[in-house]
Order: C-alpha cells, then structure tokens, then sequence
C-alpha cells in the first residue's frame, strides 16, 4: 500500500464516519424543534361568586436554539384531582394564531387567520386562560401545545409538548390573633 493509497483510504473513512455521524445525530432527534414549556397556576377566591375560585391558567413557552417553530395549537385541561361533581374543562387558546394586520392596522375584532404563529429561536411566548373552579377542589391542570419545524423541515410531522400542574385551593384568609395587653 502506497501513501498515496492510505490517503485515500483515510479521507473515505473520514467522510463514513461524518455521514454515520449526522446519522445518529438525525435520528436522536438534533433536528427536532426544541421548545421549553412551563405553567403557572395563580388562583384566588371568587368574590361574589360563592362556592367557586379563579384559576389563571398561565402557559410559558421558551424557544431553544435549533430553528424557528410554528405553534399550530395550545389547549388546557382542567380536571379534579378527587372524584367531585365537577367535569374537566377543555380550553383552546384562540389567540394561539396570527392576527389579520396590515402595515398600519391590526384587527382584534376580526376572527384570527388560519396561519399559525411563528416562534424564532430564543424567543418566548405567553398565553393565559381564566376560569372558574369549585372552591376547595385541588385541580390537575394539563396543556399541550401542538406545533411543528418553521422554516427546514425533514419531516412535516407535527411535535407536542405536554406540560401538568397540580392547583391547590387557595387557603382561607384569617385575620392574626390579637394579643391584649
């Protein structure tokens, strides 16, 4: 075998192993959007509406570094922890699509178009829902946001996200004991 020979042979193995390298990393999911999501469960009582609570259901999605991600839909689920009388709730998030605009006008009355919003790397996003829910019932509350790659696209599968919280009834005010002197 010349040097020659051996050269070639080395530069052939390099680029296999480059290939088999990409490989792997495509199919251990480097091409997959990457996107973070987190709840937040603020809840208070229901003034003027006895026997029931206000739980802001607050979602918060944080883009990764690997490409752009179109968020095609956001959707909450909001069920008793304890067998009650109360029955899950399902939430869409409406707002989870783009807004009719044009260079000087946006339309919040229109309905929202049908093109999903875009979330570039690095970039967060927030969507919160209000709804009311028995007092003293500790409730699960489930989101799944459903989106896909936005600009390369191997596959045209859609991901999902799934994110559950646990909402505890708010404790109940009480004034601190007084000491007399």
């Amino acid at each position: 075998m010349t040097l020659t020979d051996a050269k070639t042979f080395l530069e052939i193995a390099a680029i296999i192993a480059a290939l088999l390298f990409f490989l792997y990393k495509l199919v251990a999911g480097w091409m997959l959007p990457n996107l973070k999501l987190s709840l937040d469960l603020p809840r208070q009582l229901a003034e003027g509406r006895p026997g029931n609570d206000w739980l802001v259901i607050k979602v918060m999605l944080e883009k990764g570094s690997i490409d752009g991600t179109r968020i095609h839909l956001v959707q909450f689920r909001v069920s008793p922890v304890e067998g009650t009388s109360f029955n899950p709730l399902t939430i869409t998030v409406h707002r989870a699509k783009r807004l009719q605009v044009s260079r000087d006008s946006v339309s919040w009355e229109s309905p929202p178009a049908l093109h999903p919003l875009n979330l570039a790397p690095g970039d967060c996003m927030e969507f919160s829902e209000l709804c009311l829910v028995p007092t003293g019932v500790a409730c699960l509350v489930e989101a799944v946001v459903v989106a896909d790659r936005a600009y390369v696209r191997v596959t045209r599968a859609l991901a999902q996200w799934r994110a559950s919280a646990i909402s505890l009834p708010p404790q109940e005010r009480t004034e601190p004991n007084k000491q007399s002197d």
